[in-house]
């Protein structure tokens, strides 16, 4: 979590949360509060991380792995016994997505190994007859893609996210967990 210092003077209903708090036996006040979604934009070093981390495996992971591409939790076949594979990658992957959003970085050049691709293969035709375009990386895309089909696929009768095929022991619980922390 990014928090920040309280405000210097509480507001009222703070004031009585405080002296709520502090009358039931519990410790001082908290001295950080959360900050809105949005709130920060990554800098500097921080930032070339996250652009390397998104133009590396994590921006691309949903265009070959089948665990992740052809995810049960986007109506495919794929994603392991616990259906957890694609939970574990939103968890990880919707941050990343509003933090570039949030440094203005929507779309990244497409990668494949150690190539990163700056061109279109339209402009190197006479250079690299054989050249194929590589699928540029566009973070917020791809969440949105995974997001939306998991949000209108909720179970009308239960609200379950997500496949609902495990049996009853709290296995079943684990992948939606992971949806839920993404969102």
């Amino acid at each position: 979590d990014f928090c920040h210092p309280r405000p210097s003077q509480p507001t009222a209903p703070a004031m009585r949360l405080s002296a709520t708090l502090v009358l039931a036996g519990s410790a001082a006040p908290p001295a950080f509060q959360r900050l809105p979604t949005g709130a920060t934009t990554p800098k500097g070093w921080l930032l070339k991380q996250l652009v390397l981390q998104a133009e590396g495996l994590s921006g691309h992971l949903s265009q070959f792995w089948d665990d992740i591409q052809d995810s049960i939790w986007i109506g495919g076949k794929a994603d392991g016994d616990l259906h957890e594979r694609a939970p574990y990658w939103l968890n990880g992957f919707v941050p990343l997505a509003y933090l570039l959003k949030n440094a203005n970085i929507t779309e990244l050049d497409g990668m494949a190994g150690i190539y990163k691709q700056t061109a279109a293969c339209a402009a190197l035709e006479k250079a690299f007859p054989d050249c194929k375009d590589i699928p540029a990386v566009r973070p917020l895309d791809q969440v949105d893609q995974y997001v939306s089909y998991i949000m209108a696929h909720q179970s009308n009768t239960t609200g379950w996210l997500g496949p609902d095929d495990q049996p009853a022991g709290g296995d079943q619980y684990w992948g939606p967990s992971n949806v839920l922390q993404s969102l």
